[in-house]
This record gives structure tokens, C-alpha cells and sequence, in this order.
């Protein structure tokens, strides 16, 4: 899965999941590619826009979309993107 076919269906279910990010409120910030997944940061436009930390969202964690295609999920804010990736979705679910 390239990048691109990553963002999409990052934007997609990020559409779908929030009306903020629909809106334009909330943008994709950053993106890292790891060897199995793309993992997408989003913020508050207004954030990005100001850097005034008020604005910011908090408690979000990236969106990782694996490269095989199985279901994007979302990583836990409090825990490092890259060990959640490497040890699977399984690993830190309840």
C-alpha cells in the first residue's frame, strides 16, 4: 500500500468518524511510515495555524493503517506509536 492509497483511507474514516475533520476543522499533520503500517497524526487546524497549545487536541492518537490492508486503528495517546505498531492492535486492546 503506497502513501497515497494510505491517506485515503485515512481521510476517509476520519470523514466518517468526525464531523470536525469533514468540516476542515481537523487536518492530517504528519504521517510516518513504518514497515508494516502508515500512521497518521491529526490535530486542530487552529492549532497548526497558531501553535497556541489551547487549541490543540489532546488524548488523540495516530491512525495506523496497515500496509496488508486489514482495519485501520487507532493507537492509545498515552503509549509510543512505534511499539504499538510493532506489537500489534491486539496487544493493547482490553
Amino acid at each position: 500500500m503506497t502513501e497515497d492509497d494510505a491517506r485515503r483511507v485515512a481521510v476517509s474514516l476520519l470523514n466518517s468518524r468526525y464531523p470536525e475533520f469533514a468540516a476542515g476543522d481537523w487536518v492530517i499533520s504528519d504521517v510516518t511510515e513504518y514497515d508494516t503500517a502508515w500512521a497518521f497524526s491529526y490535530n486542530s487546524r487552529a492549532f497548526l495555524d497558531t501553535g497556541e497549545v489551547t487549541r490543540a487536541l489532546a488524548g488523540n492518537g495516530a491512525l495506523v493503517v496497515p500496509k496488508s490492508g486489514d482495519e485501520p486503528w487507532f493507537t492509545w495517546s498515552g503509549a509510543d506509536t512505534a511499539s504499538q505498531i510493532t506489537q500489534g492492535r491486539s496487544a493493547f486492546e482490553a
